[in-house]
């Protein structure tokens, strides 16, 4: 068997450009990405598995996060990482790329999937990685999935507050918009919670890709249409529960629009909000017609449930 060998290169950046840093390495043929920030750090620091390795002197301040980034190394590896520390420097010179260092392991991308297993999320939702073996209970709906690089393995706070809340409402023929839906868990576990549609909708190709396999694991690909683009580019019917696990900024400048594609007296779930930013999404929503119906919080994120009123 051939002896791969791998570079992996290291990115601490202030969390404001994190999304456009994974527009630019993205452009590229990375293998796999690691990511620890603020939010995590502290908690990781004390749990951490043995494979992940945190160095304090890149945690100088708790703003910052870190992407590991893994490609193959070959004859275009050097010119690769080059060319990404050179976009990365224009865009800001508080972003710092590390020094590489060769991986000789072949088997490294694969460790961590010994480390994640079926959890149960609420009265019924097992999320399943796609290569584990699950003895299922009479019950328990199965959502299996494999995320390769899109985010969203369901046991992050942000997505496990989700799938709380969506075995909370009735899903049943019910019209779902999933918005940054990322490896569509959140899509996949509405659709086995009956709804009739679930447009799943991402701005990355990598996430729009992982959600259609997922969708394929799942039998759900009669229900579910993934679409690679923006919201309001792709509505094409009114929205019985709009579901956005993504950052409390975007959702801010999401909620008018929510209200062009959700019916009356229709859902909108919000999560990937973190506490500090809670009462400023709240104020938003009641702003823009939605009542608050429910507020769910795990360590430091925030799920909020509303319902649109078009008085």
């Amino acid at each position: 068997m051939e002896n791969k060998k791998w570079i992996e290169f290291t990115i601490n950046s202030p969390i404001e450009f994190e999304d456009i840093i994974y527009s630019i390495i993205y452009k590229y043929e990375i293998e796999a990405i690691e990511i620890i920030d603020y939010r995590t750090f502290l908690d990781l620091k004390d749990k951490k598995p043995y494979w992940i390795e945190l160095d304090d002197n890149l945690i100088e301040k708790l703003d910052n996060i870190i992407i590991k980034a893994y490609i193959i190394k070959d004859e275009n590896s050097e010119s690769t990482i080059s060319n990404i520390k050179l976009q990365l420097n224009n865009i800001s010179k508080d972003i710092e790329v590390k020094t590489p260092r060769i991986i000789e392991n072949q088997d490294w991308s694969k460790e961590w999937k010994k480390f994640y297993k079926p959890i149960k999320i609420g009265e019924s939702i097992v999320i399943k990685p796609s290569w584990e073996e699950y003895n299922k209970k009479e019950k328990d709906i199965i959502v299996e999935i494999d995320p390769g690089m899109a985010f969203g393995t369901g046991t992050h706070e942000t997505t496990s507050l989700c799938v709380e809340m969506l075995q909370e409402i009735d899903n049943k023929s019910k019209i779902v918009y999933d918005v940054g839906t990322g490896s569509g868990v959140l899509s996949i576990v509405s659709a086995k919670l009956g709804a009739n549609k679930v447009y799943a909708i991402d701005i990355d190709p990598l996430s729009a890709e992982a959600a259609q396999i997922n969708s394929e694991f799942n039998n759900t690909t009669d229900i579910i249409e993934v679409i690679e683009g923006d919201l309001l580019e792709n509505k094409f019917e009114d929205a019985d529960i709009v579901i956005t696990n993504i950052l409390a900024d975007v959702i801010i400048t999401l909620i008018p629009d929510m209200t062009k594609i959700i019916k009356n007296n229709g859902y909108f779930l919000a999560s990937g909000i973190i506490k500090e930013k809670k009462e400023l999404i709240v104020e938003s929503l009641k702003k823009f017609g939605f009542e608050i119906e429910k507020i769910k919080e795990k360590k430091d994120w925030v799920c909020i449930l509303s319902k649109y009123i078009n008085a």
